[in-house]
């Protein structure tokens, strides 16, 4: 893993760890959105979350010095973290005008638990991709 990559990962880490109540909590919403619709984008919890009053805050003063309790804006970037979801090699421009128009991956999930719901090989997963077409809206 370069150095980037690895200080990213501590990062998630820890914003994973700091905000683990909130992260379990979108990550289920993430789930239930992903088995229902068969994939999942970030723009689908942040509509959730919105709707629920459950978005992190921006930063202020007190978060730059570590000593906030507010839910860190970051942690968005955790709740697809594991190895349960998997990168359908599709990408979906963000709605959030925060996001700047940023395309963000869209996701599915797998259950590896469960053998019915195992990753499928690379050549289903391009049959899978090509027939989902715009996926869940």
């Amino acid at each position: 893993m370069t150095s980037g990559a690895a200080l990213k990962e501590e990062g998630l880490g820890l914003v994973e760890d700091k905000n683990s109540d909130w992260v379990r909590l979108l990550r289920a919403k993430a789930v239930e959105i992903a088995i229902e619709h068969g994939e999942v984008h970030i723009d689908d919890l942040r509509r959730f979350a919105d709707a629920e009053g459950l978005a992190p805050e921006q930063f202020c003063d007190k978060c730059l010095e570590g000593g906030c309790d507010r839910l860190h804006k970051n942690a968005w970037g955790a709740v697809f973290r594991g190895k349960n979801w998997i990168f359908t090699g599709r990408y979906r421009k963000s709605e959030y005008t925060t996001n700047h128009t940023r395309e963000c991956k869209v996701w599915m999930y797998a259950d590896h638990s469960r053998q019915q719901n195992a990753v499928p090989p690379p050549e289903q997963m391009m049959h899978l991709h090509k027939s989902w077409g715009r996926g869940f809206q």
